[in-house]
């Protein structure tokens, strides 16, 4: 399927699905603990930045990475700075900048997320930070950006540590509060 055709079928329906590069995904069902999970993390992340130029949204958020031909919705997403879309339509924008992506591992997108995402996003010359959360167990794993093609990878299990999330210090235990694994 070409772009048009997929982003002219994507506002009429109400299910969302992945564009990449011609093969369509559909979105999966999001579990009680990754909703919760998510829920936590903008919250936290919309606290700590809600003095800054960065913006904070959940999985309604279309990023499009033009690299690879392909549109993503991530589980969170913060774009600082200036923002810039790609606008498809009349009414369609897509992210084009973001400063840090998160997505929460399930069984079902685990693989995707860890790889053929990565690959994608990781040439997205804004992103600073991509994130992994999993839903399965206490963990959680950071990508930051060193260099253009460098990435220091930082895991946490440790209940009581703290995560550095770009400017935002989270512990990993608010990250998990209420949720049952």
């Amino acid at each position: 399927m070409q772009l048009e055709d997929y982003l002219v079928q994507e506002e009429q329906t109400e299910i969302r699905h992945e564009y990449l590069g011609g093969e369509i995904i559909a979105s999966a069902y999001a579990s009680p603990a990754h909703e919760l999970i998510v829920a936590n993390l903008i919250t936290l992340l919309n606290i700590c930045l809600s003095e800054s130029d960065c913006k904070v949204y959940g999985s309604n958020r279309m990023v499009y990475v033009p690299q690879c031909d392909r549109v993503y919705y991530p589980d969170i997403t913060v774009v600082c700075e200036q923002e810039e879309f790609k606008l498809f339509g009349k009414k369609m924008q897509a992210s084009l900048n973001p400063t840090i992506i998160i997505e929460i591992l399930s069984d079902s997108t685990e693989n995707i997320d860890i790889n053929d995402k990565w690959r994608c996003y990781k040439k997205i010359p804004s992103l600073k930070t991509y994130v992994l959360v999993s839903q399965k167990e206490k963990y959680v794993s950071i990508l930051n950006r060193i260099s253009n093609n460098e990435w220091l990878t930082t895991d946490y299990e440790d209940e009581t540590a703290s995560l550095q999330i770009g400017t935002c210090n989270i512990k990993l235990s608010a990250i998990y509060k209420k949720v049952i694994l």
